[in-house]
This record gives C-alpha cells, structure tokens and sequence, in this order.
C-alpha cells in the first residue's frame, strides 16, 4: 500500500566521517570507519508527501533537527559537536535524498518505538 510519505535519507560525506573517527578513536579493537561502512545502514526520516515537492524549503526549517540527530547518535557531547549548525555545515556533512514514493508492504499499522518497547516490557 502506497502511503502519504516521503523519505528523506543523510549519506555521510567526509567531514561527518573525519567528525565521527575523532569522537570514536580507533584502536586495537575499533578500526578506523570509513564512508562505505557509515553510509551503509542509514537512518530514514519520513517526511508529509507534500514536503517532498518543497525538500529545500523543507531543509531550510528541519536542517537542525536532522543533523543533531545525526550528531547525537555518535555523541551527546554538544562540546564536540561542530560549530555552528548552520545549513552550510550541513550540506558540506551530508548528501541529502528524497524519496517521494514510498510503499508499505507490511499491512499492520506502524507503531512508535516508544510504544513499541512499552508493549515488549510488559
């Protein structure tokens, strides 16, 4: 089933990998991450279907949120965080995709994380 979404996608580009091999050092156990692997498993944002014809409206108001998601999924230390999140920053860190058609092909209704893990702990 075709849903009332679309899809918006971060693919690291070299300054978010330098970014996030500094805030996680390789070592004896940790090599060094490169784009390939960082760009592998992304994070999907869905975004209204409408704003897909206006993605760089869209960019210009949303920008902050996405990149301090991106950020915070390797450190929650806004010290070492870029500065400033400006949409510069952003475009120099992250190609952006937009995806417009996007398909359900699952057929249950989708369930928030939150409420998901509430369902699991009980």
């Amino acid at each position: 089933m075709m849903i009332n979404r679309g899809a918006v996608l971060l693919r690291y580009k070299q300054p978010m990998v330098d970014w996030v091999n500094s805030t996680h050092p390789a070592d004896e156990e940790q090599e060094v991450l490169t784009m390939a692997a960082l760009n592998a498993d992304r994070t999907i944002f869905l975004v209204d279907d409408r704003d897909v014809e206006e993605l760089d409206q869209w960019l210009a108001l949303n920008f902050v949120q996405l990149f301090e998601t991106e950020l915070e999924d390797w450190s929650e230390d806004q010290k070492l965080w870029p500065a400033p999140l400006d949409m510069e920053t952003f475009l120099n860190w992250f190609e952006v995709e937009c995806h417009g058609l996007i398909i359900d092909t699952v057929g249950a209704p989708i369930v928030a994380m939150d409420e998901f893990m509430d369902d699991v702990a009980e």
